[in-house]
């Protein structure tokens, strides 16, 4: 799912959108949608991000998921590991929640925060019940899933966008 605005309301390129021909080998598994910013000036981000995720379940919906799928939630920042997908494949008994405890990065993956980043999770899909959430739903967590780097960008104008484009921009000073 990919927004023409940010959470702020700031206008964004549809990026994969552009790049959709790259994807083309894998293009029959993937199910791919947009969403409009509704932004309103003065509203609460969060209401936007809500929104999002709704249009993210109806896209699941959309994709033909079906109850006891494993539905990975993590922000873009938050990326498992290999062996924690493949372990997630083999093991016939996945917790109905799992967290995914990531090593936590900021800036760049020389500086290491901690190894507490947890907001991650594998979900046993259930129509009707699975919505995405972004905190902690269950004590269930896998060590060292993968890695969660904040604020890891390339260029200072990336790092700018994103402070001005931030669900969270509230914090920003």
């Amino acid at each position: 799912l990919e927004s023409n605005t940010t959470f702020t309301g700031l206008p964004k390129p549809l990026v994969f959108a552009a790049h959709r021909d790259e994807f083309k080998f894998i293009e029959s598994r993937l199910t791919y949608g947009t969403v409009g910013g509704r932004f309103v000036k003065g509203q609460n981000p969060f209401y936007e991000e809500a929104y999002q995720r709704v249009a993210l379940d109806q896209l699941l919906r959309i994709a033909g998921i079906t109850d006891d799928d494993l539905l990975l939630m993590s922000d873009v920042d938050e990326i498992p590991s290999r062996h924690t997908i493949n372990l997630l494949r083999w093991c016939d008994e996945v917790p109905k929640i799992l967290h995914l405890r990531l090593k936590n990065y900021l800036y760049s993956f020389e500086f290491l925060v901690d190894n507490k980043s947890w907001r991650a999770s594998v979900h046993r899909y259930e129509t009707g019940k699975t919505r995405y959430a972004h905190y902690r739903q269950s004590d269930e967590i896998l060590a060292d899933a993968g890695w969660h780097c904040s604020f890891c960008f390339r260029r200072i104008s990336e790092f700018i966008f994103k402070m001005k484009a931030y669900s969270h921009n509230d914090r920003v000073r």
